[in-house]
């Protein structure tokens, strides 16, 4: 089975010093997605592909910004994976900025959702039913064995 595809958007300006580019969502926002899905840490990083949209950590999101993470989004292979996009400007970049969050969608041949970007700063966090919804969702889209990929409507959205 492949691994869950999660997108980011960048590396935090911690990261960025810390961590060799690449290295994706293995910070601060990695361990949180692992804690919600109830993942030890190595398999969190077993069971995952992770990328960022953009290498280092815009200062702000400008025109620049989104359009780099439009364009990696293009490139970036996702068929027949399960893929996992981190916050607003990921799923803006992809075309599905009013997607609901925890929801599973087909796009370009690949089950696709969205959940709120895993930053510490993000204020969603602070919301117990948010938290329980991406705890479920996480849970979930994590599982080795999981027969409703198989068997999920693969027509897709944008067609």
């Amino acid at each position: 089975m492949d691994r869950v595809l999660l997108v980011g958007e960048a590396p935090n300006a911690t990261e960025q010093r810390l961590t060799r580019p690449g290295l994706a969502l293995t910070g601060a926002s990695g361990r949180t997605i692992a804690r919600l899905a109830g993942l030890d840490w190595m398999v969190y990083l077993r069971r995952s592909e992770r990328v960022n949209l953009l290498e280092e950590c815009p200062v702000r999101w400008d025109w620049d910004a989104q359009l780099k993470a439009r364009l990696t989004a293009m490139m970036t292979r996702v068929d027949g994976r399960r893929v996992v996009l981190c916050g607003r400007n990921v799923a803006a970049a992809f075309g599905h900025a009013d997607a609901e969050k925890f929801v599973w969608f087909v796009d370009r041949g690949a089950m696709m959702a969205v959940i709120p970007h895993p930053s510490g700063r993000n204020h969603q966090w602070n919301d117990s039913a948010m938290v329980a919804r991406a705890s479920a969702f996480l849970t979930d889209a994590f599982k080795q064995e999981d027969e409703t990929w198989h068997s999920l409507d693969t027509t897709d959205a944008r067609a």
